[in-house]
Order: C-alpha cells, then structure tokens, then sequence
C-alpha cells in the first residue's frame, strides 16, 4: 500500500463508479456452453448515460476487468482516466486490509488477538466477555454500532485517526462473532490500531506501505489534497 494516499477530499460533485466483473468465458463442470457474450458498452451506456443526462451523477468512469486484464474502459461528462480524481469512499477498506495483513506477515498484530492489546490512544469497553478481534473487524463482525457520521468526509486538516475513532467511539451492540453488520467505523478502528502499532499516522503509513508500493502516485489519503494533485 504504498506512499500516497487515497482522496478523502476531492473535486466536489464528480461522482464516479468502478466497476470490476469477472467474466467466464470458459466452461464449468455444470455448465456445458460457453458463458455467453456481453456488449459491455451498451451494458455501461444504458446504466450511465442516463444518469448524467438526468444530472444525478457529474461525471462516471467505468472500468470491466477479466481478471488483471482491462476488457473495457469508458468516461461519461469531464471525467478523464489520466487526470481525474475521486474519493477512495468504501474501495478504501480493501487498502487499509492490505496494510493490516503486512502487519502480520511482519509478526507486529495477530488476527485473533484482542485489538485492545494493541490500541495505545483509547480502550475499547469490555461490554461483552469476548473481546473484539482483527480478523472480526475484516469481517463486519465485531458488534460496533455503526453511526453515519456527515457525509463520511472532513473539510480542512485531519485529526488523527487513532484521535477521530476515540471521539466517535460507538456502542457495542452485539456480542462479536455474532452478527454481520457493515461497519464503517470497524475500518476506521483498523486505522486507529494501524497508527498505535506503527507510530505513524494513518496516512503516512498508507503511503509508504500500499499505495507506493502498488504504484498508485496519483492516490492519496492526505488532507488537504497535496499541491502536486491538485
């Protein structure tokens, strides 16, 4: 996950969706024909072109993969592959599970561990006698309430994340294990024990660790957005 960061902040008001279908065009023990054909360009035209000619969206970019292999690629409004730049919003919890599983190659977090063994800045309560875990907040498991907080971005200067979470701190409503429910706030605690355990704040070490490594130097979880994506 390397050094750059994915937008919290971005142009206002450019709505833009990735789409990843695998497409099988092989065959499967039960399937005796080959899958068949898709026009992905009509499939994306009648999707999006409405939803720019009725202004619910600004802008859209679509992206088909099979596999690692772009199939399909197309911009509707002022949007442009090269140039362009969107909020990470949710795609940002598959980047923030890849830097917590480089935490445990390395040894320094467990899985299955109680996470307030690793959280220095605040404790979670011991509502219920099973303590949450790593692995649950990947999950959507752990039992954290789940509150919508804004709009889910800040203007202006970031708090760190480890701070942020302590304020927000949501009940915990259900035992973990129990339950899945989406949580938003669970990533969020991920980032908080991500900065308690590495001494870095939650951006740098996106930076360094995802989004370089990844070569995404046009991506960024800094705020203020850095002059050089501006």
């Amino acid at each position: 996950m390397a050094r750059q960061r994915i937008v919290r902040s971005v142009v206002p008001c450019l709505a833009v969706f990735a789409f990843s279908i695998v497409v099988n065009v092989g065959r499967t023990i039960e399937q005796s024909k080959p899958t068949p054909s898709v026009d992905f360009g009509k499939l994306a035209d009648d999707y999006f072109a409405p939803l720019i000619a009725d202004k619910r969206a600004n802008a859209v970019a679509v992206v088909f993969t099979n596999r690692e292999r772009v199939i399909f690629s197309k911009t509707y409004g002022p949007a442009d592959f090269d140039r362009s730049i969107w909020r990470a919003a949710s795609v940002s919890k598959a980047l923030t599970a890849i830097a917590v599983m480089r935490l445990v190659e390395e040894g320094r977090v467990d899985l299955d561990t109680d996470v307030n063994r690793y959280l220095k800045t605040f404790k979670i309560p011991a509502t219920f006698q099973q303590p949450i875990t790593l692995r649950q907040l990947l999950q959507h498991r752990a039992g954290l309430d789940d509150r919508f907080i804004g709009d889910g971005f800040r203007n202006g200067e970031q708090p760190p994340m480890r701070l942020l979470m302590q304020q927000v701190l949501p009940e915990r409503v259900y035992a973990p294990g129990d339950v899945e429910f989406y949580s938003n706030y669970g990533y969020g605690l991920i980032g908080a024990v991500l900065e308690d355990v590495t001494g870095e704040r939650f951006e740098d070490y996106m930076s360094a660790n995802v989004l370089r490594p990844l070569k995404m130097n046009r991506s960024t979880f800094a705020q203020p957005l850095p002059q050089d994506l501006v």
